[in-house]
This record gives C-alpha cells, sequence and structure tokens, in this order.
C-alpha cells in the first residue's frame, strides 16, 4: 500500500506487506511436500503436473511479491515497482518484463496441468481427445506462448517514451505526483496508450476462451458418467466436483477482480466520468479512498436522470 505522504520506499506498510509474503512462501512450501506425498498413485505422472504449477507459485510469490511488485497507478497509464530490486538498483523495464514471464509460466503449467486432466477424463472416442503427438504440440504451444507474450512488453519498452509519458500524466492527473515521479516508474505515452490499455483485454478474452475449452468438455464428460456410476462412486464425485467449483472460483476470483477494475478505469473511464461531476480529480486521488463507490453511484445517477 501507498500513503499520501512520505516515500512509499519508507512507508510502513509496504515492510509489513513483504514480511506477509514470506509465510506464504513456506506454506507454498509445504504445499510441494503435501502434493508428492498425498495425490494418488493412480494419477501417475500428473503428480509432476501439479508439482511445477506448485513451483511456479512459488517463484510467484517470492519474485512477484517480494522482489518485484508492480502498482499501477490508476487512471493514469502508468506503475513503479516496489521491492528488493528496486532498492539494489535493477532496472525498472527487466523488472516487468521478469514479472510478465513469472506469471504467464505460472499461468502456463496450470494451464498445461488443467488440458492433461481433461485428456484423462475424455472418453478415447471423444472429439477433443488428442493423440499424443498433437497433445505434445499442444505441450508446447502453451508452455512458449510467454516467450510469445514478453515480445511485446520488450516492444513496449523499446516504442513508448517514458518520461514524455510521465509528463503527459502529470498534466492530466496532478494528483498522482506522488506516485508518477518515483524512480522505478514507467508511463506509456500517448501514442501507445490505447494499446496498453486493448492488450490486456485480448488476452483476458483468449484465456476464457481456453479455459472454457479446457474445462466445459470435462465437466460434460463427467457428468455423462453419472448414468454408470454406483451410489458410493456418485457421492465421492459430487463431493469432488464440489471441491473443484469452489478452487476454480477463487483462481477466477483473483484474476477477473483486478481485470474488471482495468476496464471500468480505462475502456469505461468511469474515474474520469466521475471527474467531470467534481470539476477535478482531487477527491479521487485521495489514496484511492472508496473509488468503486463513488464511479458506481454517479453512473446511476446518470442513468436516473
Amino acid at each position: 500500500m501507498v500513503t499520501c505522504n512520505g516515500s512509499p520506499y519508507k512507508d510502513a506498510k509496504i515492510k509489513i506487506y513483504e514480511l506477509d509474503t514470506f509465510p506464504c512462501s513456506l506454506f507454498n512450501l509445504f504445499g510441494l511436500w503435501t502434493i508428492y506425498m498425498a495425490t494418488p498413485k493412480r494419477l501417475n505422472y500428473y503428480v509432476y503436473y501439479l508439482l511445477g504449477y506448485q513451483l511456479c507459485c512459488i517463484v510467484f510469490d517470492f519474485g512477484g511479491a517480494i522482489i518485484a511488485f508492480p502498482v499501477f497507478s490508476f487512471p493514469a497509464k502508468c506503475a513503479f515497482i516496489i521491492g528488493m530490486a528496486s532498492w539494489i538498483g535493477v532496472s525498472t523495464e527487466l523488472q516487468a518484463t521478469a514479472a510478465v514471464i513469472i506469471t504467464l509460466s505460472m499461468l502456463s503449467i496450470l494451464g498445461i496441468a488443467i488440458f492433461q486432466r481433461q485428456q484423462s477424463i475424455l472418453p478415447t472416442d471423444h472429439i477433443l481427445s488428442f493423440s499424443m503427438k498433437l497433445s505434445i504440440f499442444v505441450h508446447f504451444f502453451i508452455l512458449g506462448h510467454p516467450l510469445f507474450i514478453t515480445f511485446f512488453v520488450v516492444y513496449f519498452f523499446f516504442t513508448t517514451d517514458s518520461d514524455l509519458g510521465t509528463r503527459q500524466a502529470l498534466q492530466k492527473y496532478p494528483e498522482l505526483e506522488q506516485f508518477l515521479l518515483q524512480p522505478s516508474s514507467i508511463c506509456a505515452d500517448s501514442s501507445f496508450g490505447e494499446n496498453v490499455a486493448t492488450l490486456p483485454l485480448i488476452y483476458l478474452a483468449v484465456i476464457i476462451i481456453v479455459g472454457l475449452y479446457l474445462v466445459a468438455p470435462a465437466y460434460l464428460s463427467l457428468y455423462a458418467q453419472r448414468k454408470i456410476m454406483s451410489a458410493k462412486t456418485l457421492a465421492l464425485q459430487k463431493k469432488w466436483l464440489r471441491n473443484l467449483n469452489i478452487q476454480v472460483f477463487l483462481f477466477s476470483l483473483v484474476i477477473m477482480v483486478p481485470v474488471l477494475w482495468w476496464i471500468a478505469v480505462y475502456q469505461l473511464s468511469l474515474i474520469n466520468l466521475t471527474a467531470e461531476k467534481n470539476g477535478d480529480y482531487r477527491e479521487e486521488f485521495n489514496c484511492f479512498r472508496d473509488p468503486a463507490t463513488k464511479e458506481i453511484s454517479f453512473v446511476f445517477d446518470k442513468l436516473s436522470q
């Protein structure tokens, strides 16, 4: 968290946040041992997919939270990075690129694990049941896509003028000066601004489509198999599906909440509408205190007119 007064690097809340991430890393390490010991032997090598995903989560916790954690300066198209890497002088571009690779790698190994589980659930004669060669191709495609996305991140750093973007953001949002002038801050200039707001939404749409492809056929197949299940097996499946649904919901929530906020700010421009009503941005940028309530109430006011 960043307060309104003082440098964020000296703020006690940041230190508390970083200390809080350390126990999370320990819990994830314990998760490695739990997965290895508790995964049924009949799942064979599927346990290695789970271990790979858990390992990526540990790297994400340690790298994305402790070493380099991006803080977006909404609604300006800027962000600054806090963490150990900033303290020792690692360039913002390198930190951001590493953060993207770590995050996408975690999503990739999760996608591979779900795909492998889907293939084991689907009947062999199902239209989406792939051959061994095609499955290997899908593995390489999903695991390799972070490098493709990272190319656009590197392209952004080479083509955008961060100094110009900072000046433009300061002119439009002077109340964010403390955020925009951080040593590790980087801003998109106006020529690149629309792409910065749109590309994550395109990627989200792809993730949703791929996720539906992976999950929906497996669910339909599992429900179809209930006709031939015994009462005991059916009860176990219902319990397993209930736990799975909770996990999918929580994981989706973690992804969707920041994305919906991104859409509200950059695509719907709700903060801009609120500012037009109040005449300036000063109230909206009071450390981002309860901005969503103000935005939503203003939208309802507009709709009721």
